[in-house]
Protein backbone atom coordinates (compact mmCIF):
# COMPACT_ATOMS: atom_id res chain seq x y z
CA UNK A 1 0.00 0.00 0.00
CA UNK A 2 0.63 3.71 -0.28
CA UNK A 3 3.00 4.82 3.20
CA UNK A 4 1.27 6.90 5.46
CA UNK A 5 4.14 9.83 5.27
CA UNK A 6 2.99 10.39 1.69
CA UNK A 7 -0.85 10.91 2.66
CA UNK A 8 -1.67 14.19 2.82
CA UNK A 9 -5.15 15.71 4.36
CA UNK A 10 -6.33 19.07 1.91
CA UNK A 11 -8.76 21.39 3.14
CA UNK A 12 -12.08 21.18 0.82
CA UNK A 13 -12.00 24.29 -1.04
CA UNK A 14 -7.94 24.08 -1.72
CA UNK A 15 -8.64 21.03 -3.42
CA UNK A 16 -10.80 22.75 -5.42
CA UNK A 17 -8.97 25.55 -6.29
CA UNK A 18 -5.54 23.73 -7.16
CA UNK A 19 -7.55 21.41 -9.73
CA UNK A 20 -9.01 24.59 -11.17
CA UNK A 21 -5.74 26.12 -11.81
CA UNK A 22 -3.22 23.88 -12.12
CA UNK A 23 -4.95 21.95 -14.78
CA UNK A 24 -5.22 25.19 -16.31
CA UNK A 25 -3.35 26.77 -19.35
CA UNK A 26 -2.45 29.54 -16.74
CA UNK A 27 -0.41 27.25 -14.28
CA UNK A 28 1.13 25.85 -17.35
CA UNK A 29 2.81 29.41 -18.46
CA UNK A 30 3.45 30.39 -14.57
CA UNK A 31 0.62 33.09 -14.78
CA UNK A 32 -1.47 34.11 -11.71
CA UNK A 33 -5.18 33.55 -11.80
CA UNK A 34 -7.73 34.23 -9.95
CA UNK A 35 -9.32 31.38 -8.53
CA UNK A 36 -13.16 31.16 -7.68
CA UNK A 37 -14.96 27.94 -5.57
CA UNK A 38 -18.27 27.51 -4.97
CA UNK A 39 -20.58 24.84 -3.85
CA UNK A 40 -22.97 23.93 -0.80
CA UNK A 41 -20.74 22.86 1.94
CA UNK A 42 -16.98 21.54 2.61
CA UNK A 43 -15.14 21.70 5.68
CA UNK A 44 -17.55 24.98 7.21
CA UNK A 45 -17.58 26.87 3.53
CA UNK A 46 -19.20 27.59 0.61
CA UNK A 47 -16.57 29.34 -1.29
CA UNK A 48 -13.19 30.93 -1.46
CA UNK A 49 -11.78 33.37 -3.36
CA UNK A 50 -8.19 32.30 -4.15
CA UNK A 51 -5.18 33.48 -6.11
CA UNK A 52 -3.01 31.00 -8.37
CA UNK A 53 0.72 31.46 -8.86
CA UNK A 54 4.25 30.35 -8.79
CA UNK A 55 3.90 30.51 -4.75
CA UNK A 56 0.95 28.12 -4.63
CA UNK A 57 -2.71 28.90 -3.78
CA UNK A 58 -3.33 31.59 -1.69
CA UNK A 59 -7.00 32.65 -0.25
CA UNK A 60 -8.16 35.94 0.17
CA UNK A 61 -11.47 35.49 1.39
CA UNK A 62 -14.32 32.88 1.98
CA UNK A 63 -17.71 32.44 2.97
CA UNK A 64 -18.87 29.91 5.97
CA UNK A 65 -21.56 27.58 4.92
CA UNK A 66 -24.73 28.12 5.86
CA UNK A 67 -28.83 27.75 4.78
CA UNK A 68 -28.95 30.07 2.32
CA UNK A 69 -26.15 29.46 0.13
CA UNK A 70 -26.74 29.06 -3.57
CA UNK A 71 -25.49 24.82 -2.91
CA UNK A 72 -28.42 24.58 -0.12
CA UNK A 73 -31.23 24.99 -2.94
CA UNK A 74 -29.64 22.65 -5.11
CA UNK A 75 -29.36 19.76 -2.82
CA UNK A 76 -33.02 20.33 -1.92
CA UNK A 77 -33.59 19.19 -5.40
CA UNK A 78 -30.84 16.14 -5.29
CA UNK A 79 -33.48 15.37 -2.51
CA UNK A 80 -36.45 15.85 -3.62
CA UNK A 81 -35.19 13.84 -7.32
CA UNK A 82 -34.46 10.75 -4.84
CA UNK A 83 -30.62 10.76 -4.80
CA UNK A 84 -27.73 11.26 -1.63
CA UNK A 85 -27.81 14.92 -0.96
CA UNK A 86 -24.12 16.38 -0.33
CA UNK A 87 -23.11 13.54 -2.82
CA UNK A 88 -25.24 13.14 -5.72
CA UNK A 89 -25.54 16.78 -7.44
CA UNK A 90 -23.21 15.89 -10.08
CA UNK A 91 -25.77 13.80 -11.31
CA UNK A 92 -28.74 16.29 -11.25
CA UNK A 93 -26.17 18.44 -13.08
CA UNK A 94 -25.81 15.80 -16.06
CA UNK A 95 -29.01 15.15 -16.30
CA UNK A 96 -30.49 18.98 -16.97
CA UNK A 97 -29.30 19.28 -20.35
CA UNK A 98 -31.08 16.20 -21.73
CA UNK A 99 -34.53 17.71 -20.94
CA UNK A 100 -36.65 19.70 -23.44
CA UNK A 101 -37.18 23.42 -23.15
CA UNK A 102 -40.87 23.02 -22.83
CA UNK A 103 -40.55 20.79 -19.70
CA UNK A 104 -38.08 22.78 -18.01
CA UNK A 105 -39.57 25.82 -18.44
CA UNK A 106 -42.82 24.27 -16.59
CA UNK A 107 -40.43 23.35 -13.55
CA UNK A 108 -39.00 26.91 -13.72
CA UNK A 109 -41.87 28.69 -13.28
CA UNK A 110 -42.30 26.41 -9.47
CA UNK A 111 -39.27 26.45 -8.60
CA UNK A 112 -38.76 30.87 -9.32
CA UNK A 113 -41.30 31.26 -6.29
CA UNK A 114 -38.72 29.72 -4.20
CA UNK A 115 -35.38 31.34 -4.21
CA UNK A 116 -34.78 35.22 -5.02
CA UNK A 117 -31.56 37.50 -5.80
CA UNK A 118 -31.95 40.62 -3.99
CA UNK A 119 -29.54 43.72 -3.57
CA UNK A 120 -28.29 44.20 -0.40
CA UNK A 121 -25.35 47.34 0.05
CA UNK A 122 -24.96 46.96 -3.97
CA UNK A 123 -24.38 43.25 -3.31
CA UNK A 124 -26.65 40.16 -4.76
CA UNK A 125 -28.01 37.84 -1.97
CA UNK A 126 -29.51 34.12 -2.18
CA UNK A 127 -32.85 34.69 -0.24
CA UNK A 128 -35.61 31.92 0.41
CA UNK A 129 -38.92 33.19 -0.18
CA UNK A 130 -40.56 29.77 0.63
CA UNK A 131 -38.91 29.87 4.05
CA UNK A 132 -41.04 26.59 5.73
CA UNK A 133 -42.30 23.40 4.28
CA UNK A 134 -39.92 23.34 0.83
CA UNK A 135 -40.18 19.91 0.27
CA UNK A 136 -43.84 19.89 0.71
CA UNK A 137 -43.83 22.76 -1.85
CA UNK A 138 -42.09 20.97 -4.24
CA UNK A 139 -44.10 17.50 -3.59
CA UNK A 140 -47.40 19.35 -3.94
CA UNK A 141 -46.25 21.53 -6.98
CA UNK A 142 -43.94 19.38 -9.15
CA UNK A 143 -46.48 16.70 -9.36
CA UNK A 144 -46.06 15.39 -12.89
CA UNK A 145 -43.12 17.15 -13.78
CA UNK A 146 -40.24 14.50 -14.83
CA UNK A 147 -36.98 14.25 -13.80
CA UNK A 148 -34.77 15.87 -16.53
CA UNK A 149 -37.42 18.71 -16.26
CA UNK A 150 -36.58 19.92 -12.60
CA UNK A 151 -32.97 18.89 -12.86
CA UNK A 152 -32.74 21.80 -16.01
CA UNK A 153 -35.03 23.89 -14.43
CA UNK A 154 -32.51 24.05 -11.38
CA UNK A 155 -29.45 24.41 -13.21
CA UNK A 156 -30.81 27.63 -15.35
CA UNK A 157 -32.35 29.08 -11.98
CA UNK A 158 -28.27 29.64 -10.39
CA UNK A 159 -27.51 30.66 -13.68
CA UNK A 160 -28.59 33.69 -15.42
CA UNK A 161 -31.73 31.89 -16.27
CA UNK A 162 -33.20 31.97 -19.49
CA UNK A 163 -34.44 35.05 -22.02
CA UNK A 164 -37.18 36.86 -21.78
CA UNK A 165 -39.02 39.62 -23.18
CA UNK A 166 -39.77 41.31 -19.72
CA UNK A 167 -35.95 40.58 -18.29
CA UNK A 168 -33.83 44.02 -18.92
CA UNK A 169 -30.37 43.46 -20.30
CA UNK A 170 -27.90 44.78 -17.86
CA UNK A 171 -26.08 47.53 -19.93
CA UNK A 172 -23.45 48.08 -17.26
CA UNK A 173 -21.78 44.97 -18.39
CA UNK A 174 -21.08 46.42 -21.83
CA UNK A 175 -18.41 48.99 -19.78
CA UNK A 176 -17.63 45.98 -17.33
CA UNK A 177 -16.49 43.59 -20.09
CA UNK A 178 -16.06 46.06 -23.16
CA UNK A 179 -13.55 43.65 -24.38
CA UNK A 180 -15.54 40.88 -24.54
CA UNK A 181 -18.44 42.93 -26.14
CA UNK A 182 -15.95 44.31 -29.06
CA UNK A 183 -14.91 40.58 -29.52
CA UNK A 184 -18.40 39.43 -30.41
CA UNK A 185 -19.18 42.45 -31.80
CA UNK A 186 -16.46 42.08 -34.26
CA UNK A 187 -17.59 38.42 -35.03
CA UNK A 188 -21.16 39.10 -35.52
CA UNK A 189 -19.78 42.15 -37.85
CA UNK A 190 -17.80 39.20 -40.00
CA UNK A 191 -21.03 36.89 -39.80
CA UNK A 192 -23.22 39.64 -41.48
CA UNK A 193 -20.05 40.27 -43.90
CA UNK A 194 -20.90 44.20 -42.53
CA UNK A 195 -17.81 45.17 -44.66
CA UNK A 196 -18.22 43.46 -47.45
CA UNK A 197 -15.48 41.27 -46.65
CA UNK A 198 -16.45 37.50 -45.46
CA UNK A 199 -19.72 37.19 -47.30
CA UNK A 200 -19.09 33.54 -47.42
CA UNK A 201 -20.06 33.38 -43.75
CA UNK A 202 -23.63 34.00 -44.83
CA UNK A 203 -22.98 30.88 -47.53
CA UNK A 204 -24.68 28.09 -47.61
CA UNK A 205 -20.43 25.67 -48.15
CA UNK A 206 -18.34 24.49 -45.88
CA UNK A 207 -15.41 21.97 -46.15
CA UNK A 208 -13.61 21.39 -42.84
CA UNK A 209 -10.09 20.41 -44.77
CA UNK A 210 -7.82 20.21 -41.88
CA UNK A 211 -8.25 17.94 -38.74
CA UNK A 212 -5.29 17.74 -36.51
CA UNK A 213 -6.74 15.42 -33.47
CA UNK A 214 -3.19 14.72 -32.16
CA UNK A 215 -2.54 18.71 -31.72
CA UNK A 216 -6.21 20.28 -31.75
CA UNK A 217 -6.46 22.14 -34.62
CA UNK A 218 -8.92 22.59 -37.65
CA UNK A 219 -9.33 24.58 -39.77
CA UNK A 220 -12.42 25.19 -42.54
CA UNK A 221 -13.32 26.76 -45.48
CA UNK A 222 -16.97 28.89 -46.30
CA UNK A 223 -17.63 30.70 -48.73
CA UNK A 224 -20.89 31.42 -50.89
CA UNK A 225 -20.18 32.11 -54.38
CA UNK A 226 -16.59 32.17 -53.53
CA UNK A 227 -13.88 34.57 -54.99
CA UNK A 228 -12.30 37.60 -53.19
CA UNK A 229 -14.62 39.30 -50.34
CA UNK A 230 -16.14 35.76 -50.68
CA UNK A 231 -14.02 33.14 -49.59
CA UNK A 232 -13.48 32.39 -45.49
CA UNK A 233 -10.71 30.28 -44.19
CA UNK A 234 -10.97 29.83 -40.30
CA UNK A 235 -8.24 28.35 -38.11
CA UNK A 236 -8.96 27.34 -34.46
CA UNK A 237 -6.34 26.15 -31.95
CA UNK A 238 -7.91 24.01 -28.97
CA UNK A 239 -4.71 23.14 -27.25
CA UNK A 240 -2.40 25.26 -24.85
CA UNK A 241 0.27 25.56 -27.21
CA UNK A 242 1.50 28.31 -29.67
CA UNK A 243 2.79 27.95 -33.45
CA UNK A 244 5.09 29.88 -34.70
CA UNK A 245 4.80 27.92 -38.17
CA UNK A 246 1.93 25.72 -39.17
CA UNK A 247 1.01 24.85 -42.22
CA UNK A 248 -2.59 24.67 -43.75
CA UNK A 249 -3.97 24.02 -47.44
CA UNK A 250 -5.87 26.93 -48.74
CA UNK A 251 -8.72 26.74 -51.72
CA UNK A 252 -7.25 29.67 -53.56
CA UNK A 253 -3.87 31.77 -54.21
CA UNK A 254 -3.05 35.21 -53.50
CA UNK A 255 -3.23 37.40 -49.95
CA UNK A 256 -5.11 35.77 -47.63
CA UNK A 257 -6.01 38.70 -44.88
CA UNK A 258 -6.11 38.26 -41.22
CA UNK A 259 -9.79 39.91 -39.99
CA UNK A 260 -9.90 38.24 -36.80
CA UNK A 261 -7.48 37.22 -34.28
CA UNK A 262 -9.02 36.07 -30.57
CA UNK A 263 -6.08 36.68 -28.59
CA UNK A 264 -5.50 40.30 -29.95
CA UNK A 265 -5.25 42.62 -26.83
CA UNK A 266 -7.69 44.77 -28.19
CA UNK A 267 -10.12 42.33 -26.68
CA UNK A 268 -8.44 42.28 -23.28
CA UNK A 269 -5.12 43.51 -21.61
CA UNK A 270 -4.46 39.86 -20.20
CA UNK A 271 -4.28 38.40 -23.92
CA UNK A 272 -1.12 37.37 -25.23
CA UNK A 273 -1.66 39.20 -28.47
CA UNK A 274 0.00 36.79 -30.15
CA UNK A 275 1.83 38.45 -33.58
CA UNK A 276 -0.61 36.64 -36.42
CA UNK A 277 -0.50 38.44 -39.39
CA UNK A 278 -1.82 37.96 -42.61
CA UNK A 279 -0.88 35.35 -45.39
CA UNK A 280 0.54 34.84 -48.68
CA UNK A 281 -0.64 31.03 -50.53
CA UNK A 282 2.16 29.06 -52.14
CA UNK A 283 1.50 27.07 -54.72
CA UNK A 284 1.36 23.35 -54.10
CA UNK A 285 -1.10 20.98 -52.90
CA UNK A 286 -1.94 20.70 -48.82
CA UNK A 287 -5.09 19.39 -47.25
CA UNK A 288 -6.28 18.45 -50.44
CA UNK A 289 -6.76 21.73 -51.23
CA UNK A 290 -4.23 23.31 -54.36
CA UNK A 291 -2.52 26.08 -52.28
CA UNK A 292 -1.01 25.74 -48.43
CA UNK A 293 0.74 28.66 -46.47
CA UNK A 294 2.28 28.80 -43.29
CA UNK A 295 0.46 30.68 -40.35
CA UNK A 296 1.00 31.27 -36.53
CA UNK A 297 -1.00 31.22 -33.82
CA UNK A 298 -1.76 31.20 -30.14
CA UNK A 299 -2.77 28.54 -27.66
CA UNK A 300 -6.63 28.30 -27.84
CA UNK A 301 -7.23 30.82 -30.48
CA UNK A 302 -9.13 31.31 -33.24
CA UNK A 303 -8.04 33.16 -36.43
CA UNK A 304 -10.26 34.46 -39.35
CA UNK A 305 -9.04 35.11 -42.91
CA UNK A 306 -10.48 36.09 -46.20
CA UNK A 307 -9.01 37.34 -49.31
Amino acid sequence: GIPKSKIHIVEHHTSHAAAAYYGSPFALQDQSAAVLTNDASGDGLCATWNVGGKKGIERLAASPSAPGSLGSFYSLLTVFLGMRQLEHEYKVMGLAPYAPEGGAIKSYEVLRKMIAYEKMNGTPQFRWKVRKGRFRYLMENLVRHRFDWVAAAGQELLEDGYFTDTDPIDWTKATTFAGIHALYRDLIGLRRNSSGLTAGLKGQHTNVFHVNDGDKVLAWHRWDQGGAGDDVVVVANFANVSWPSYRIGLPAGGTWYLRFNSDSSVYDASYGDHPSTDISANAGGYDGLPFHADLTIAPYTALIFSR
